[in-house]
């Protein structure tokens, strides 16, 4: 997608201005370095201010905020508490939303500035970005003053075609040609009325606007009928940064909860917990696979009140769209989290903030005739804090009798063998059943003593994600490794408590002392050699 920019000098005489069309994904350092190349504006001390909404509304009010290298980490000015934003990292289309919208570059010792004003995107040029598409007249002889200064015997641009051309030619280390990647999305006939509900329920959340009274470290919870788990919920873009909500979901989110505020979070995607989460996207930069999503339902892009990018993340997959009955449980979800935020509108302080080890829980009810009902109290977040999916030792699942002639086979040794499972931080491909990339479990051996490899093996995700799944793959996995090199060790090392739990029987039954351990140094290394490896 295309946005179009007016960049002029303000107060040149003639008016020496050029228009570009550039990729709304543009962020603000190559808007910099377009401004730098093209009209020679000192890049490294240049600063660039553009209007920040304060609200996801365009009519919200706007602040001006400034941009700049973050590299020149040793200037004060670049600190993480300046108010200055990092211009590599910001994209434009964050800034300048509404035609009309304008910032400007300048340099703090100069009168003059560079004005940066977005227009209508009237005829989008299907060529490579950023692309020069007018210049004033005033361009010509700005042109050629810098040409002469370079190239004494340059010939002089004589109209504005030229001009035109000379600026592209400036900016042609920056232009490559846009590609139309196909969608990853598909949305099956069935789903496309659930999808309109949801959108209907995004924009009822949008138009509340509820970041403006909750901060996202208010964390509140509810529960629903007929549903074991609970939901706990964060309202983002006080910040007036990233604006949507996230939805965590039972023990396993509100033990990636705590990970977040304690900073113990290593890769946010291994984390074996559900999230739902909606991020409010500026028409500009609404990623390319959500704008031709909405295209499958006629929508008019341009004439919606927000761009939704709606997520799952799901344990063992990367995130995805909503997928079948994930459709309608996210409309309940976002509807419900609407509801307790315009509720407690009067009153969002006594809303807790998640440092204070204190929870907002709603209950909601039925009764006999179906009638909603919820009463709310506050809680301190203290459910399982680890998100186990075991509390105790769990059942013994291979045959016994085939285990009492795995033991007597297999001769116990001295060693000991540090084992552990994760989700993989990379994926693999999808199905056809299941579009969503899979991230596979890795079960993983190593010797305590010489770190050799014993066994490892890649799981699916419906291989462990239910007790008795985990249980099942876990137990199979350690007889694998007797059998494969036939000796049965005289210990196993785990930090997993979920391994831990589920391992204990049968290590009994073989005669293995199951022992738990804070680290597993021989078995980190090994992992993440294997990850690096995986991942060139």
């Amino acid at each position: 997608m295309n946005i179009q920019l007016k960049i002029s000098i303000k107060g040149s005489k003639p008016p020496v201005w050029m228009r570009l069309q550039a990729d709304s994904m543009v962020t603000v350092g190559e808007l910099h370095a377009y401004i730098n190349d093209a009209i020679s504006y000192l890049y490294e001390d240049a600063i660039i201010e553009l209007p920040k909404r304060l609200g996801y509304s365009v009519d919200s009010e706007k602040v001006s905020v400034a941009f700049v290298d973050f590299d020149q980490e040793e200037d004060p000015l670049h600190g993480p508490n300046s108010g200055i934003f990092d211009e590599d990292t910001s994209f434009v289309s964050d800034y300048l939303i509404e035609p009309g919208d304008k910032g400007r570059c300048f340099l703090l010792d100069r009168p003059e500035h560079i004005e940066i004003l977005l227009e209508p995107l009237k005829s989008p040029v299907d060529d490579r970005l950023p692309c020069c598409v007018k210049c004033g007249k005033g361009m010509i002889t700005f042109l050629n003053d810098q040409l002469i200064t370079d190239d004494s015997d340059r010939e002089p641009i004589l109209d504005q075609h030229d001009a035109v051309n000379e600026v592209n030619e400036l900016l042609s280390s920056y232009r490559r040609r846009q590609e139309q990647k196909p969608l990853p999305f598909s949305i099956k006939s069935e789903w496309q009325s659930a999808w309109r509900m949801l959108l209907d329920a995004v924009e009822m959340y949008a138009a509340h606007e509820p970041w403006h009274w909750l901060n996202s470290d208010q964390i509140f919870a509810f529960e629903l009928p007929d549903d074991l788990r609970r939901y706990y919920c964060s309202v983002l873009g006080a910040n007036a940064d990233e604006f949507g909500l996230a939805v965590y979901v039972g023990d396993q989110g509100l033990a990636m909860l705590e990970q977040m505020f304690s900073g113990t979070m290593r890769a946010p995607e291994t984390v074996p917990a559900q999230l739902f989460s909606l991020s409010l996207c500026r028409y500009g930069t609404f990623p390319d696979e959500d704008r031709l999503l909405l295209d499958e339902f006629g929508a008019d892009l341009e004439a919606r009140n927000c761009w939704p990018m709606l997520r799952v993340k799901s344990p063992g997959y990367q995130a995805w769209i909503p997928q079948g009955g994930e459709i309608t449980q996210f409309t309940e979800l976002i509807r419900k989290v609407t509801a307790i935020a315009v509720d407690n509108q009067k009153e969002a302080d006594d809303v807790p903030f998640y440092q204070e080890g204190a929870l907002l829980l709603r209950k909601y009810g039925r009764d006999a005739s179906g009638t909603e009902s919820w009463e709310e109290e506050q809680i301190e977040p203290n459910a399982e804090m680890d998100g186990a999916l075991l509390k105790q030792d769990a059942p013994l699942y291979p045959n016994q009798v085939d285990l009492q002639r795995l033991k007597k086979k297999a001769r116990q040794n001295k060693s000991w063998v540090e084992m552990d499972g994760n989700f993989t931080p990379f994926s693999i491909a999808s199905t056809n059943d299941d579009p969503r990339p899979t991230l596979p479990w890795l079960q993983l051996a190593v010797d305590h003593f010489t770190g050799q490899v014993l066994l490892h093996d890649l799981a699916s995700p419906d291989q462990c994600l239910t007790a008795e799944d985990f249980t099942r793959t876990a137990q199979q996995f350690l007889v694998t490794l007797i059998q494969e090199t036939g000796q049965r060790p005289s210990g196993i090392l785990i930090s997993n408590q979920d391994l831990y739990y589920a391992l204990g029987s049968l290590c009994r039954k073989l005669g293995i002392t199951c022992s738990k351990s804070a680290e597993l140094p021989k078995l980190s290394e090994t992992r993440e050699a294997m990850f690096a490896a995986m991942n060139r």
